[in-house]
């Protein structure tokens, strides 16, 4: 268990708990949480200007750390190590032992097939409206790779490698096949037909054709 995880599990005499986890849908800076069919709440973004390079090394291997997450919730709070704590309804310890940060996927609702992933500082219960939840945000436009908790789905984006394409594989081979197929086929004759010279102007392949050398 990561150290950091074990100090909040290990702190139940702290004096209050702040619930950090998300409860209610909310808007902020054109990103929304919102309610899906199963009633959790789902990151749906949209278009908020030109993506800005991280300067955050924290959100920067934050942001790393969710979009290659292999657990594949699309809303999870971290340490700043990187180590996950909890889904969205996990209530967060106050005051804090150490920084805590919420990362969040969602699909784009006004593009296809695009998708933002932002990493900021936790601070209480639906924090959404919290300007200074934002003083430390970073943010990219790409999925998850994996996604278990059903609020999106990422689609498969087509291959630009003309090796993957199954027809041009196959075409491929059966000429490779056709190519070696001729390569033997000429070796061999070649091999036949020099064999074939040496046994005629040999002395037993005279005599096998009935043909009789002059002995000097």
């Amino acid at each position: 268990m990561p150290t950091s995880l074990a100090a909040v599990l290990l702190t139940p005499g702290i004096a209050s708990i702040a619930l950090a986890r998300f409860t209610t849908p909310g808007c902020w800076q054109r990103n929304c949480l919102v309610q899906n069919d199963a009633g959790a709440l789902c990151v749906q973004a949209a278009y908020n200007g030109a993506p800005t390079t991280c300067n955050d090394k924290v959100l920067s291997r934050l942001l790393d750390v969710h979009v290659h997450s292999k657990i594949g919730l699309s809303i999870a709070y971290y340490d700043e190590r990187g180590h996950i704590l909890a889904p969205a309804i996990w209530p967060v310890p106050a005051p804090l032992p150490f920084p805590v940060y919420v990362c969040m996927s969602g699909r784009r609702s006004d593009a296809n097939d695009h998708y933002r992933t932002l990493c900021r500082t936790a601070l209480h219960d639906d924090d959404v409206y919290n300007a200074s939840a934002y003083d430390r945000v970073c943010a990219v436009e790409r999925p998850q790779g994996f996604v278990s908790d059903g609020c999106y789905s990422v689609n498969a984006v087509p291959s630009t490698n003309p090796l993957d394409n199954p027809a041009l594989v196959h075409a491929v081979f059966v000429l490779g096949a056709i190519v070696t197929i001729g390569t033997l086929a000429t070796y061999f004759r070649k091999s036949l037909k020099h064999g074939w010279r040496f046994f005629v102007t040999s002395r037993y392949g005279r005599r096998f054709l009935g043909v009789t050398r002059r002995e000097d």
